[in-house]
């Protein structure tokens, strides 16, 4: 009733859009082995360096030997040299007649030498950086040497508070290394302040800025980083390993997508499957059409008219 064969009815099925809004993008050094940052992926609302292309040509913007598009930082068309978030960065470029890069043609070194001294800093692509893994904010803390402690080694959030030891994989002048391991190991120091605790990102920082690391949990727990000062040994220590709860997260996303590729895989197989057995079909459906005319005509009849040649 009510006509509504020709319309589209509500159904109880719930449909949603479960494609994740990418609201970041890599952001790549303007010449390769220029900056002191790493390659990384910036969130949208990060200031960065801008860069534009061009897949023609534009008066007045460079084109290097041996790449295939124009690039520029403040050429024509363009304004002064340019920071801004990722959505400020594409209005530019756009505005000059150009886009934003690509990831991979920053990387190419195809995009240095134009100016406002970007070779040394980190430009906005247009290559979108989402991490669908789910993100870890807890690592594994251990005791500064085995039995020390008072507390059990355990998975602690990055916001916690804890002491800080750093590790080196090359000699760091004053820093220890215990006899049967192979990393260096300070809690102050050289290129360290003094004994200091802080949260994970504090403890990360620190290390990095005297030319270290955060140690290993595995490398805390083999009483590598013992006896260096501070009366750490006695507390526990951040560590780079994390927690164990994120490990588990991750596998299980790994698995579950090995799952989805299994299938689409067998489902794939299946319909290829289907198809080439109606293609034998038909082939089999005409030779016997083909064999039946040739029969009739040797013999001097009319062949017989197949049931689908009559309908």
């Amino acid at each position: 009733g009510c006509g509504f064969d020709r319309e589209l009815l509500w159904t109880s099925t719930v449909r949603c859009d479960t494609t994740p809004t990418c609201e970041s993008h890599a952001v790549r050094c303007g010449r390769v082995n220029g900056c002191d940052e790493e390659d990384t992926a910036a969130a949208d609302d990060e200031i960065h360096q801008v860069r534009c292309c061009s897949s023609s040509k534009i008066d007045g913007w460079k084109k290097l030997n041996g790449c295939g598009f124009w690039q520029e930082s403040d050429g024509p068309g363009l304004g002064e040299c340019f920071s801004g978030t990722f959505a400020e960065a594409e209005a530019y470029c756009s505005n000059g007649g150009g886009r934003l890069c690509t990831a991979a043609e920053v990387e190419s070194d195809c995009v240095k030498w134009s100016g406002c001294k970007f070779d040394a800093a980190l430009l906005w692509t247009s290559t979108e950086s989402c991490d669908t893994t789910p993100s870890c904010e807890s690592h594994a803390v251990r005791c500064g040497r085995s039995g020390r402690c008072t507390e059990a080694d355990m998975d602690a959030p990055d916001s916690d508070v804890h002491e800080i030891r750093c590790c080196s994989d090359t000699v760091i002048n004053g820093w220890f290394k215990t006899e049967g391991c192979s990393m260096w190991h300070a809690s102050r120091g050289r290129g360290m302040h003094e004994c200091t605790i802080g949260t994970y990102d504090v403890a990360m920082e620190l290390c990095k800025s005297a030319g270290a690391r955060l140690c290993t949990a595995a490398e805390v727990e083999s009483n590598c980083v013992v006896a260096d000062g501070c009366g750490f040994d006695s507390d526990l220590i951040w560590t780079s390993t994390e927690a164990a709860e994120c490990t588990l997260a991750m596998r299980n996303r790994r698995l579950q997508s090995s799952d989805v590729a299994s299938a689409e895989s067998t489902g794939v197989v299946t319909h290829r499957m289907l198809i080439t057995v109606s293609t034998l079909a038909l082939i089999v459906f005409i030779v016997l059409i083909v064999t039946d005319m040739v029969s009739a005509n040797s013999k001097g009849k009319t062949p017989r008219r197949s049931s689908t040649s009559a309908a």
